[in-house]
């Protein structure tokens, strides 16, 4: 049991979720922005989304400022799209969200480097490699998808080093591997995704945040693919 009890006091803001994706297709970054709200006012009634903001993303080197819209998407939520832009490795890029009677909402992220593999062998039902790691990326999530349906997942954080010898293991009732897809997040992303957000009633547990002027993550991720041939 706490020996203490710790006053705390809910302030008024936005929840954005905001990711910049690499992945060599168009309009693929969206943003997510939702009104905080205490937990205890929360019903299965009502709706958190903000569907009016003004949400924009400027390329810090240019300038180039681009305008995201809101869509309703039954498979990936009411987000906020921008079906032509585009974002490129190691730029830097600033979110804001505007919103009446809200704080405005800032943010940056950088494009990591595009994650890249050595020494790529297969070996009786396995597929080993090196990947190979940049200062400017938190963690890396690794997808080898089999034959038959199916995938090998394993999840890297990065320890500083310049590689990271990997041998995915191929479940006896798979086929073999046909394709290699590897996501690089950065050190922002990767602090939001892997922080815990069970709820102990009777433990404090500080507010994961990496925008300003509110709540919730903005970050980035690129993508490896590739085709194999074992």
């Amino acid at each position: 049991m706490p020996t203490e009890l710790i006053e705390t006091e809910f302030e008024k803001g936005l929840n954005v979720f905001g990711l910049l994706r690499d992945d060599g297709i168009s309009g693929s970054s969206f943003i997510r922005v939702e009104q905080a709200i205490k937990v205890d006012e929360f019903n299965d009634t009502m709706s958190v989304d903000i569907r009016n903001a003004d949400v924009t993303i400027m390329h810090n080197a240019s300038s180039a400022t681009y305008s995201f819209q809101f869509e309703e998407d039954t498979a990936r939520g009411n987000l906020f799209f921008n079906p032509y832009f585009t974002p490129a490795e190691g730029e830097t890029y600033t979110l804001t969200v505007k919103a009446e009677s809200f704080p405005t909402i800032f943010a940056s992220a950088t494009i990591p480097q595009r994650p890249g593999i050595q020494n790529s062998s297969f070996s009786e039902k396995s597929y080993n490699f090196d990947l190979v790691m940049t200062e400017d990326t938190g963690m890396y999530e690794v997808y080898l998808f089999l034959e038959g349906g199916g995938a090998v997942y394993e999840k890297v954080i990065n320890d500083g080093k310049e590689k990271k010898k990997l041998s995915l293991k191929i479940p006896d009732s798979y086929g073999s591997p046909y394709l290699l897809n590897i996501y690089g997040y950065d050190p922002k992303l990767t602090e939001y995704t892997n922080a815990a957000v069970t709820l102990r009633w009777n433990t404090y547990q500080e507010t994961v945040t990496t925008v300003e002027g509110g709540y919730g993550a903005f970050g980035a991720v690129t993508v490896f693919s590739s085709w194999l041939n074992p």
